[in-house]
């Protein structure tokens, strides 16, 4: 595999751009769009929204394509004192669990965790609905319980994760030392199928921060976790441990060690299922190549190794990290459905190393194959430089791409003051896909974005969002309320029996309604347009959309007065604020005036012209096949 190339452009995940978005986090979503949790500081009311006190935890879905699927949403009900380091996981049915830390104390729960910290969670529809109320994870509420990581179980259940600080107290003194790892199982539905299990099996000192990833082919879950008692074979002051355990708590085998380069302290794990039934394990590792023969004498390093399903090593432990001046560390990773693995990280080399790509921290990234070799280059992800990208977030789609959030302190410097505060949220889809899509969908609707190359794609049954990228691609809505889109490359573009939503984008694209009203747009590029059998809206949001010259002009095949509107109320008429109304000529000349509109006809067409800036020329119009009465 080469370097995965960038689907679209880095776009601004946030809404609110007050003060601070911090601690984002990704995952896909059965139906194909993704969702972004992360924590913030905006004190924000959108939406609904009642967390005016210090932090929240918000939630904003994506389409498939990066636009946003609807406004964001609080998801934290409990709002006293602060809410953040949120966790996701998706559910089988399209929606999708979070779960974070809350130091309400339990003032607004009936005082259900009168503690500094709890995990609380809330299930979410696909709709993006909460289901079933705000809940508390936490089966043990003496002292705080805080980092929580979640993962959804191949039988539907979830598992959530979090550091404990009860001291067994209130589970037989299992774990009596600082903190521990525990974690509860719980049903699709949210109600409890464990109580707190004891995760770790050295109770010295502290085991903190723990990940956890469900194991493919069955309902067996691992956690990694930080290790500070000094047993085992890592006798320093900090290591990486991991468990598998049933989807009933039972632990399956003993607890392993999971890093091999040992000297001075391993921090900050995260684990990712593997698609052949193991997993792997990526960590910020502090050695600086003492072990591992100054392979990276930096402050940090980023470490990974494979694991078979029983926990028995895969390989060996690997470098992520080629470029290794200043630090490279806060990772994180995602399984690949084809095989493999992509890790990604916060990378302080500020374009040492020979990239000279970004001067201040960036986020990086490596892909592996499936034996754990490195598949071509480590890549930088952010666009945007200015200032620093750091504290990543990965995950994979259902289409097989990637997508990449991360936390940027650019201050919109080259994003056009998007987000002028302290620390916004950023967001960049890759596509690893070398070959062209033939692509069918299910009765149900989804989302599905295809290549640079020539693909297929057929959405069949159900309101699909299908989008196509570079490539002369073939793009069928089939019997839903469908929205299409071609991409860059001369795309031809078919409704169905559904209200669809077409967009040619760029290129010359052929685009064809079905029997209902359709919303038709060519965009740029001289276009082919067909309503069909409905009352259509021909939509041109540009006057580049459709050029003043012949051999630039949109054609609509079967336009009917009457019926069928052309809409340019997003034109821009110098002089005048969005959506003013164009001023209707008929067959009269252009007087010298913005926002003028006439035509000409002939037998064989009818011609559309508009002036926009008041020169008495056409800047753009829009052929209608045959004589046509206006």
């Amino acid at each position: 595999m080469t370097i995965p190339v960038k689907w679209g452009h880095e776009f601004l995940v946030n809404t609110p751009v007050a003060d601070n978005q911090r601690e984002p986090v990704v995952t896909g979503l059965a139906d194909g769009r993704f969702v972004i949790a992360y924590t913030d500081y905006s004190n924000t009311t959108l939406n609904g929204g009642d967390d005016t006190d210090d932090r929240a935890v918000r939630l904003e879905i994506f389409n498939t394509d990066g636009s946003h699927a609807g406004p964001p949403i609080q998801a934290n009900t409990a709002t006293a004192d602060l809410q953040d380091t949120p966790s996701l996981a998706a559910l089988a049915g399209g929606g999708f669990v979070v779960a974070w830390r809350d130091r309400s104390e339990g003032t607004q729960s009936g005082l259900d965790d009168p503690s500094l910290s709890a995990v609380r969670m809330q299930i979410f529809g696909a709709d993006g609905a909460g289901i079933g109320g705000e809940r508390l994870a936490n089966s043990v509420v003496t002292g705080n319980q805080n980092a929580p990581s979640v993962a959804v179980l191949g039988n539907g259940q979830f598992v959530v994760a979090y550091g404990d600080f009860s001291q067994g107290v209130e589970t037989g003194d299992d774990d009596t030392s600082s903190y521990a790892v525990r974690a509860d199982v719980f049903n699709a539905d949210g109600t409890r199928a464990t109580g707190a299990v004891l995760v770790n099996t050295h109770t010295t000192s502290s085991q903190a921060k723990p990940s956890v990833a469900a194991l493919a082919g069955g309902n067996r879950f691992v956690v990694v976790f930080n290790d500070y008692s000094g047993e085992g074979a890592d006798t320093s002051v900090g290591a990486v441990r991991g468990q598998i355990l049933e989807a009933d708590g039972t632990k399956v085998g003993e607890s392993f060690q999971v890093n091999t380069a040992a000297d001075s302290g391993q921090y900050r794990p995260q684990v990712a299922a593997l698609a052949d039934g193991g997993f792997v394990a990526v960590w910020d590792d502090g050695s600086r190549g003492g072990d591992t023969g100054g392979d990276d004498v930096s402050s940090f390093a980023v470490r990974g190794q494979m694991f078979s399903a029983t926990g028995a090593r895969v390989g060996s432990e690997v470098l992520v990290n080629t470029i290794t001046e200043n630090g490279q560390q806060d990772v994180s990773v995602a399984a690949l459905s084809g095989g493999g693995f992509i890790v990604v990280w916060q990378g302080h080399s500020s374009g040492q190393g020979g990239t000279n790509d970004d001067p201040d921290v960036a986020v990086r990234a490596q892909v592996f194959d499936d034996t754990g070799a490195k598949s071509g280059e480590e890549f930088l992800v952010n666009t945007t430089t200015a200032g620093t990208q750091g504290d990543p977030s990965v995950a994979e789609l259902p289409d097989g791409r990637i997508v990449i959030a991360w936390m940027d302190v650019s201050r919109g410097v080259e994003t056009g003051d998007d987000d002028t505060d302290l620390g916004a949220i950023r967001a960049q889809i890759f596509d690893t896909r070398t070959e062209a899509i033939d692509w069918k969908g299910t009765s149900e609707g989804e989302q599905f974005a295809g290549t640079k190359l020539r693909d297929k794609l057929n959405g069949l049954g159900g309101d699909d969002f299908i989008a196509g990228a570079g490539g002369r691609d073939l793009v069928k809505g089939g019997s839903g309320a469908d929205t299409l889109s071609g991409g860059a490359g001369n795309d031809r573009i078919l409704g169905g029996a559904g209200a669809d939503t077409l967009n040619g984008d760029a290129g010359k694209d052929r685009l064809s309604g079905g029997k209902q009203g359709d919303v038709i747009m060519g965009g740029l590029g001289k276009d082919i347009l067909k309503g069909g059998k409905g009352n259509d809206v021909f939509v041109f949001t540009s006057a580049d959309d459709s050029g003043a010259l012949a051999k630039q002009r949109d054609t609509i095949l079967d336009f009917r007065p009457g019926k069928d509107v052309i809409d340019l109320s997003a034109v821009e008429i110098e002089g005048f604020d969005a959506e003013h109304a164009f001023t209707w000529l008929g067959r009269g000349k252009f007087s010298g005036t913005e926002g003028e509109l006439r035509f000409s006809a002939t037998k064989k067409h009818t011609i559309v012209t508009g002036d926009t800036d008041s020169d008495g020329v056409a800047d753009f119009s829009i052929e209608l096949k045959g004589r046509i009465r206006l």
